[in-house]
């Protein structure tokens, strides 16, 4: 998912694509959050048992982490996490007798032999696995199991196929599997599935050939989601055989919330079969061939509260069409970032056309907690006219245009917790006008004209943790006055 705000709520929605994320945490049912920690005594003795899950019991628990595994108690199941191979076979320990999930770290064949009897398995992560198309066939008899995720450069749809027994899915994060439109058929028949994830992040190509993102699932392979009526997530990002066309097998899916179109082929025409889709929150189309025109389907989706239109062909005009969107939390609008060629700015051929005179069109989305607006033309003026936008607490302003003079519209932000200034034109003379934002957290000045005096004025900034000013003249011995204040600060690339 794109960068947010870390308080960032968008909604109850947790897609299985962002478990990877959370290092002890159980993998996460769409629609909960996460839940507060808590040992297995307190959830054991707890008045309400049918709000807590079961835990397994402590001879279970000892017995698992002796053999080198973790547990952990927060999320929807318990969860026993194996950073390596056991020490033991998983098989010899005593099996927990109520549900439970397992994450395990580059196991291989062998290891998924050990899980395969483990029938209150519900939850199963297998993480930078080395897991192959015969290893698979020991999950066949996890008929319990809900949630999977596997990471595994060597599984192709032979694999896939052994999935098919598993009736009870409901998540699946095939993330770099090499599955093609002959596994989505299997998919497909995972009827209960509400959460899918199949996005390509790594180059599956021949030695010799220049490196590059491919996918080879294409819009037949999207038909076969048609009978997956009850998804409600689904990523597709880095499928780059996936075009307009395939969109069209999108319409029937009107329960989905969570979309990931990213770095496919997808382009204003596809957005129209998008139209239908009344209950989606969060969209991303980041690295597409999508347009103003796009925009005008966009504007259709009301519930929307999380956009990425990052590197797209988007200008001010579609800005304008984005303003009834009042529900939106987050919005990237990042183009390129454009590099200084000595002390020129030279523009970058994919900065997005977006100037101050279409920023003004966001006054009117008062919930935005997070605005990139990295790498397009926004100066201080632009700025200036979203003042009403008081809930900003991120905002990437990198490589526009912005001035000391712009920075004092800033001062309106006041719950302002992220910062980013790199690659802009300010000096040490703006910094003063940043000592109104006292929540402000982090700070990115790198690649700017900052000196030691002007990190100086930021340690007024009571709540500031985190200044990044590499690329800069700030000096170790001008961040030794922030490091040792209290608290102290992380100062990054001072000379």
């Amino acid at each position: 998912m794109p960068t947010n705000s870390p308080n960032l709520k968008v909604s109850r929605l947790v897609p299985l694509a962002s478990l990877a994320a959370f290092s002890l945490a159980a993998p996460i049912a769409l629609g909960v959050e996460p839940q507060a920690a808590s040992t297995p005594a307190a959830n054991a003795e707890s008045a309400d048992a049918g709000s807590k899950p079961a835990m397994p019991s402590p001879e279970v628990i000892a017995a698992w982490t002796s053999a080198g595994g973790r547990f952990s108690s927060t999320g929807d199941v318990p969860l026993f996490f194996f950073l390596s191979v056991s020490s033991e076979k998983l098989d010899s320990l005593p099996p927990p007798q109520v549900p439970f999930g397992l994450r395990l770290v580059g196991w291989p064949d062998a290891g998924l032999k050990e899980i395969a009897g483990l029938t209150q398995l519900q939850s199963l992560i297998l993480e930078n696995s080395r897991a192959t198309n015969a290893g698979l066939k020991s999950l066949a008899n996890l008929r319990q199991l809900k949630f999977l995720k596997i990471e595994s450069s060597g599984l192709t749809d032979e694999g896939i196929n052994e999935l098919a027994a598993l009736t009870q899915l409901q998540s699946l994060d095939l993330t770099d599997v090499r599955i093609t439109d002959r596994g989505m058929k299997v998919v497909a028949g995972l009827s209960r599935l509400n959460s899918l994830n199949i996005a390509h992040t790594r180059a599956w190509m021949p030695v010799g050939h220049p490196l590059r993102i491919v996918s080879p699932v294409t819009d037949n392979g999207l038909k076969e989601m048609a009978a997956l009526s009850q998804l409600n997530s689904l990523n597709l990002s880095g499928c780059e055989n996936v075009t307009d066309e395939g969109m069209k097998a999108l319409t029937g899916l009107i329960g989905l919330q969570w979309l990931d179109l990213s770095r496919t082929r997808v382009a204003d025409e596809g957005l129209k079969e998008l139209a239908g889709l009344k209950e989606l929150q969060w969209l991303n189309l980041a690295n597409t061939q999508v347009s103003d025109q796009g925009m005008k389907e966009i504007a259709k989706l009301k519930e929307l509260q999380w956009l990425n239109l990052a590197y797209t062909k988007v200008t001010d005009q579609g800005i304008k069409e984005l303003a009834g969107l009042v529900r939106l939390q987050s919005l990237n609008l990042s183009g390129r970032v454009a590099v200084r060629d000595g002390q020129r700015m030279v523009k970058s051929p994919g900065r997005l056309n977006v100037t101050d005179n279409g920023v003004k069109e966001l006054a009117t989305l008062e919930q935005l907690q997070s605005l990139s607006l990295a790498g397009t033309q926004v100066t201080g003026k632009g700025i200036n006219e979203l003042a009403g936008l008081v809930q900003l607490e991120s905002l990437n302003l990198s490589g526009t245009n912005m001035s000391d003079r712009g920075l004092k519209g800033l001062a309106k932000f006041s719950q302002l917790q992220t910062l980013n200034l790199d690659w802009t034109e300010v000096t040490d003379e703006g910094m003063k006008d940043l000592a109104g934002l006292t929540r402000l957290r982090s700070l990115g000045v790198s690649k700017t004209r900052l000196t030691d005096w002007g990190l100086r004025e930021l340690s007024q900034l009571p709540q500031l943790v985190k200044v990044n000013c590499s690329g800069t003249a700030v000096t170790r011995n001008g961040a030794q006055r922030l490091r040792t204040r209290s608290p102290p600060v992380q100062v990054l690339g001072a000379r």
